[in-house]
């Protein structure tokens, strides 16, 4: 009897103490708690960029921005998607004055530049390319519209997360 349970005991020390792991072992890490994969990186923030009515003010010849909504783009540095974004503001230069209702498309960010399309309704309707350029370190982006390249938005912040 003594022999069976030493026998045992053996064959597990040597199965478990002695050269490499069974197989399907080797990145388990039973210490922390994971799933072993090896990734103990908690998924990065979403970051939400706003346009700013005064950012825009300061590259215009408009006497007056008003930004009277928008939800803004959500960049999701996880997958490098970057959502729609809806807004409306209303102009106003020399006397005249006019809302216009834009639609910005999502996709996805390739080379630190999402391209996409927008519409916009208002006094005049359209529909246009554009670029939504991002720095190095995504604090921050740019807005580029092929179509009028002298207009200038401004810079566009990374106001913090999109939850």
């Amino acid at each position: 009897m003594f022999i069976r349970y030493l026998g045992i005991f053996l064959l597990g020390f040597l199965l478990f103490s002695c050269g490499a792991p069974p197989a399907g072992w080797e990145s388990a890490d039973f210490s922390s708690g994971g799933d072993g994969d090896g990734d103990d990186q908690p998924p990065a923030e979403t970051q939400l960029f706003l346009i700013d009515a005064e950012q825009m003010l300061e590259e215009s010849d408009w006497d007056n921005i008003t930004i009277n909504s928008q939800t803004g783009w959500c960049h999701d540095p996880n997958d490098g998607t970057v959502s729609e974004n809806y807004f409306d503001m209303t102009l106003t230069i020399s006397g005249w004055s006019g809302t216009y209702f834009y639609t910005f498309s999502g996709g996805t960010v390739s080379a630190g530049t999402l391209a996409g399309s927008y519409t916009y309704e208002g006094p005049v309707d359209g529909e246009a390319d554009y670029e939504l350029r991002f720095n190095s370190d995504f604090t921050s982006a740019t807005i580029y519209l092929p179509e009028y390249p002298e207009s200038g938005w401004g810079d566009i912040p990374s106001t913090g997360s999109c939850e």
